[in-house]
C-alpha cells in the first residue's frame, strides 16, 4: 500500500483477555496490548502498525491524513 509506506502489516493470531498476538508477513509474532486496539478486531484482521521517529510523528500524521482525504474525494465519481 503506497499511501503506508513506513507500516508494518500484522495479522491477528489470537486473542487473549489482555493481549492480542500479532503475526508479520516473516513469520514474527509479537504480543499486543489488547487496551490498545479497537474493541472490534478479530482473529484473522489484518492490523496496520506505523513506526516514525519522534520527531516526524506530527508530519506523517497530517501526510496520512490527506492521502485519506483524497481518498474519501475521489469516492464513487458516478455520483
Amino acid at each position: 500500500m503506497n499511501a503506508l509506506p513506513h507500516a508494518l502489516h500484522a495479522t491477528i493470531e489470537s486473542i487473549k483477555e489482555d493481549v492480542i498476538v500479532l503475526k508479520l508477513a516473516d513469520g514474527q509474532t509479537f504480543r499486543w496490548p489488547r487496551t490498545q486496539a479497537s474493541p472490534t478486531v478479530q482473529v484473522g484482521d489484518v492490523m496496520h502498525l506505523f513506526v516514525f521517529p519522534e520527531g516526524e510523528t506530527e508530519s506523517e500524521r497530517q501526510r496520512i491524513a490527506k492521502e485519506v482525504l483524497n481518498e474519501i474525494l475521489k469516492g464513487d465519481e458516478t455520483l
